[in-house]
Parts: structure tokens; sequence; C-alpha cells
């Protein structure tokens, strides 16, 4: 099982101690959303969950919160947004700390070296990446860093 899965699953259990029976359930309902993803995997049906299953679903859900309470504070509904900060936070605390860019930066330098700088390297160095940080990279932020590093707009 994923250690992200399972710090959720046991701070559900501690909710439930302490009562509070709201972020049980918000816990519970992100942690079967975790476990949806690996059993709806398509190259292995019903596989364990992992990090990077976990990590997945954490960044979807913090976007949403990210563009619902724009919405709501853009359309003078700040009361509103209130809840959705709250479950920023939430997802926030279980995503693994993000590699800096200057790491990236530096990482994808090594890694295209003195090979001749196209978008046609870009694969290699994004699954290198992935393979060195894991679920610690943003793909959105690495894909920025790396088209710059290419010189790709």
């Amino acid at each position: 099982m994923s250690a992200i899965l399972q710090k959720i699953k046991t701070d559900a259990d501690q909710a439930l101690k302490n009562k509070d029976m709201n972020l049980r359930s918000f816990l519970n309902t992100l942690a079967d959303a975790v476990r949806k993803v690996a059993q709806n995997d398509n190259k292995s049906y019903n596989r364990e969950s992992t990090d990077s299953d976990a990590v997945k679903v954490l960044r979807a859900n913090v976007l949403s919160c990210e563009d619902n309470i724009k919405l709501l504070e853009s359309h003078n509904r700040a009361g509103d947004a209130d809840k959705y900060k709250v479950e920023l936070a939430i997802y926030q605390s279980y995503l693994p700390g993000e590699i800096t860019e200057a790491d990236i930066e530096t990482t994808v330098v090594e890694i295209v070296g003195d090979q001749e700088k196209s978008i046609k390297l870009m694969g290699k160095v994004i699954t290198a990446l992935k393979l060195k940080y894991g679920a610690a990279l943003n793909p959105a932020t690495a894909s920025t860093i790396v088209k710059r590093v290419l010189g790709v707009s």
C-alpha cells in the first residue's frame, strides 16, 4: 500500500477517535479516490495503490480547489471560498515536497549534456526526471523548465 494512502487512512482513524466525522468522511472519500485510480488502471486491474496514484489524485484536487477559490473570490463570495481553502490545505498536507526549479534545471542540464538541443530530447529528459524524482516531480513545472533549457517555446 502506498505510504500516502496509509497516512490518509491513519488520519481518518484518528479523526474517528476524535469524533470529527466530517474530517473522517473527507479522508475516507480521498482514500477511495486513490484506490479507484489503481483499480481502474487498464494495464493491471486491481493492482495495489502507489504513491504516484495518490499524488495524481491530490494534484487534481488541488487544481480543482484553486479554481473554485479563484471563481468564488472573483464573484465576491470569499466566505464560500473558505471551505475550499480548508480542503486545499488538507490535500497539500499529503503531497510530497516538490523539487525546486533550480534542482530540476540542474538535472535537465546534466541529462542534456553536450547533445544537440531539440524537442526530440523532451521525452527522454522527462522520463529521466520522473525516474530520479518520482512523485515529488510536478510534471507541468518540469515540462516548462525542459522546454526552456532545450530552447523550445
